[in-house]
């Protein structure tokens, strides 16, 4: 059915059974897809809800326009972890990704060239952020900008679409192990 609400994210629950959608509320708007019914909001205190992934256990990660980022039980319509502020720069777009588990969180402004992956219980960085210009030795054109990025199942990869390509980073080393 239609939503009134601007977009920023939607994703099936692991189950099937709900979707959700995030946008300019500060809220997790979900459906149960058996009824058909709308479930009620999971509020989220803080700035309007960007973004959010479900974790394989069902759990939401979110994250909101001002990079505070929360772990929400959509079962029990609550927050679970207490809001986090990743250190993104302000008055910019921010993107997200989240791993499978719900633990780590890669995050890039748009208009950068650089990937920060941050605990998503504390905020702290994990390791050093990947600059794919400097990392790729310049092979890509100036405007070139990270459109997507995505985590393998285990967590131990990021697949970045950069550019005309897609480039595979292995999160614990943060070692480019392959492009275009």
């Amino acid at each position: 059915r239609g939503s009134s609400l601007m977009l920023g994210s939607v994703a099936f629950s692991p189950d099937g059974h709900r979707v959700a959608a995030s946008g300019e509320t500060a809220a997790l708007q979900q459906w149960d897809l058996d009824s058909g019914q709308p479930r009620p909001p999971v509020p989220l205190p803080g700035s309007p809800l960007f973004w959010f992934a479900f974790t394989t256990s069902g759990k939401a990660v979110t994250a909101g326009f001002d990079g505070t980022v929360a772990v929400l039980d959509i079962d029990a319509g609550q927050q679970v972890q207490a809001l986090v502020r990743l250190p993104v720069p302000a008055d910019t777009g921010i993107k997200y990704a989240a791993s499978g588990d719900g633990r780590t969180i890669a995050w890039w402004a748009t208009d950068e060239k650089t990937v920060h992956l941050s605990d998503v219980a504390t905020g702290h960085d994990v390791g050093r952020p990947l600059n794919l210009d400097a990392a790729a030795e310049g092979k890509f054109a100036p405007n070139s900008r990270i459109n997507s990025v995505a985590f393998s199942p285990d967590g131990h990869h990021l697949i970045i679409g950069y550019g005309d390509g897609l480039w595979l980073w292995k999160t614990d080393t943060a070692q480019l192990e392959g492009g275009p």
